[in-house]
């Protein structure tokens, strides 16, 4: 079984409603398989999502939270080890692994120009 993470960056409160519904339609097809809040990263909330032979964290979190200069996500965070092992000991409650890899950054929101580039060095850190 292959084992990936998705990093989703939300405005919020504004996309609640998207997440939320993206949720339902999640729980109603049977995949989310665990959910919690803050393990990962703060303020956040990972959703484990089984799909035929992968299981995917999503790993959501406000961008605010990300993309303000006193941030408590130092950069190259999303690169740490750290942040990779608290991943694979979610993953590993239900399928043992020992490799987790980048699939994709979403974003529900708007964003500036500036906080694109942020964005974007953090996913450049991820691949």
């Amino acid at each position: 079984m292959k084992s990936y993470f998705t990093l989703s960056l939300y405005e919020h409160p504004a996309a609640l409603p998207h997440i939320t519904m993206w949720e339902n339609l999640m729980i109603s097809q049977k995949r989310i398989i665990d959910k919690s809040f803050g393990d990962i990263v703060e303020n956040s909330t990972t959703f484990l999502v089984k799909r035929d032979d992968t299981i995917e964290a999503l790993i959501c979190i406000p961008l605010d939270y990300v993309l303000f200069d006193e941030s408590e996500i130092e950069d190259g965070f999303f690169n740490s080890i750290e942040f990779r092992e608290k991943i694979l000991n979610k993953i590993n409650k239900y399928h043992e692994t020992t490799v987790c890899s980048y699939l994709k950054t979403l974003i529900f929101g708007k964003v500036t120009e500036n906080q694109l580039i942020k964005i974007s060095k953090i996913m450049r850190e991820l691949t």
